[in-house]
């Protein structure tokens, strides 16, 4: 068989399997912290963006709206963090199907979810806006996806670490001091911008570009299959070496 078509009859049977995972996989996600972060930033947006001026003197400018956003992003991101917890893992590593296979299960049975509510968050916030200049949807959600990916990227990688591998309930809490962290940034260096209209925004979300960039490659990386590398390894040694004749 050549190497083109064994490449399509493995993507084949991936998709296969990736389509069989998805229920099961759907029952043992635990979706209580993701559901619990979406309705905290749906009420936090509504009590924050909530309009008690006349329209023709509104109270609220566009960084009261970037504010209640990037919280409800980083509730979000903190609720996603629990998406890869399976506590089974280490005991089914040698199974078929490859770890990042059903990591990229689990995540895609969130990314629906996170989209849906992201795109029903932005026209709250903006329910009571009057402001003509355009609003910065596109930017806030760069950082809604760099903070949801760096938040299983470090679910991850603190797995091993935390008992029965939750590693969601360690992530929480290093995202949150990142985020806080990254406040303390000086001016110049400030990725945590309020108004759009500020000089240094379109530079801060430059940098929110290469941090989704460090962020996936991040994931990728702590998903690796350590049983697959160790098979191989083992398997390399075990073949017989050529005598010297």
């Amino acid at each position: 068989m050549s190497s083109a078509v064994r490449v399509v009859v493995s993507r084949g049977s991936r998709i296969e399997v990736a389509a069989e995972l998805l229920r099961p996989v759907a029952r043992t996600i635990r979706w209580s912290p993701l559901v619990g972060a979406v309705i905290v930033a749906f009420v936090q947006v509504y009590v924050q963006t909530r309009e008690s001026c006349p329209p023709t003197n509104p109270c609220l400018g566009p960084e009261a709206r970037v504010l209640a956003l990037r919280i409800a992003a980083i509730l979000i991101a903190l609720g996603s963090a629990f998406v890869l917890d399976d506590p089974t893992e280490e005991t089914t590593g040698h199974f078929p199907t490859p770890r990042w296979l059903r990591r990229a299960v689990r995540v895609g049975l969130v990314a629906p979810v996170v989209t849906l509510t992201w795109a029903m968050l932005v026209p709250l916030a903006m329910r009571s806006s009057v402001a003509t200049d355009p609003f910065p949807t596109g930017a806030l959600t760069l950082e809604l996806t760099t903070l949801v990916i760096a938040g299983l990227a470090l679910s991850v990688a603190s797995a091993r670490f935390v008992p029965e591998g939750m590693g969601g309930i360690a992530a929480g809490p290093i995202l949150l001091g990142l985020v806080a962290a990254a406040h303390y940034l000086p001016e110049r260096l400030a990725v945590f911008i309020l108004d759009p209209q500020a000089p240094r925004w379109h530079a801060a979300h430059d940098v929110w570009r290469v941090l989704l960039l460090i962020a996936i490659a991040a994931l990728l990386f702590v998903s690796r299959d350590p049983w697959r590398r160790s098979l191989r390894s083992i398997g390399g040694s075990a073949r017989p070496r050529p005598h010297p004749p």
